[in-house]
């Protein structure tokens, strides 16, 4: 699929032997959980996924165009979080307040979901 796309040289260095070391590790018993690892052509690296704040929607806004509209609000950074923990930054727009004062419904984290 590659021929004549990568220069030789280069497709040398995505010989599985490249990549495969993090996937033994992160298969092995020592391995941390929740982790996703970045790698090609001998280089590793550690994904962090982030979740931001999030923008809650009133029942008529929750369409395709709605969340078109608001997608730069939803998108923001600004008190996003590691993915499974709290926002830094309660969103603006949820219109009630949770339990033990967290404001908006709660976040799901592999702990909250059914096994």
């Amino acid at each position: 699929m590659t021929e004549g796309l990568v220069p030789d040289a280069d497709l040398a260095l995505l010989d599985p032997d490249t990549v495969s070391p993090a996937m033994l590790f992160l298969t092995s018993t020592d391995a941390p959980s929740r982790v996703v690892m970045g790698a090609g052509a001998g280089a590793f690296s550690v994904v962090h996924v982030l979740e931001t704040a999030g923008v809650w929607l009133p029942k008529a806004e929750r369409t395709a165009e709605g969340l078109a509209r608001r997608f730069t609000e939803i998108a923001a950074l600004s008190g996003a979080a590691p993915w499974g923990q709290p926002s830094t930054r309660p969103p603006r727009s949820w219109p009630w307040r949770g339990q033990q004062g967290q404001i908006g419904p709660p976040r799901l984290s592999s702990r909250t979901l059914p096994r």
